[in-house]
């Protein structure tokens, strides 16, 4: 995994997945919710879910993913068991080079952009 993106998904993620939390506890005060309640919990929860969502987009760059795999976040925990359970593709594009000049090859290259050399 990209270590720049996994400390950034833990700085969104974290945060985010406390107000989301903190939002339902908050509503689960009220049986009939007034409009102001009601907005409080929508102020405390929207955001609290964006911060999620952004952690987890930040967590699938991490793994090489297209972002958008982010929107998992929006199924909360059970959509961050789901994105974490998606292999890590950092690994597998790592161990993929030319053997004649190192440079890193994507995984449908058959040779080397650079010096031509056909990959095995």
């Amino acid at each position: 995994m990209i270590r720049r993106y996994v400390r950034r998904s833990i700085a969104w993620s974290v945060p985010g997945i406390t107000l989301s939390v903190g939002s339902m506890v908050y509503a689960l005060q009220y049986q009939k919710p007034t409009p102001t309640e009601f907005a409080t919990f929508l102020a405390i929860a929207v955001p609290g879910m964006a911060m999620f969502v952004l952690g987890m987009m930040d967590l699938a760059r991490a793994k090489r993913r297209h972002p958008a795999w982010g929107l998992l976040g929006i199924g909360g925990l059970l959509g961050a068991v789901g994105l974490l359970l998606i292999p890590d593709q950092s690994v597998i594009a790592a161990s993929v080079c030319c053997t004649k000049c190192g440079r890193d090859l994507d995984i449908e290259d058959t040779a080397c952009p650079t010096c031509g050399a056909t990959r095995d």
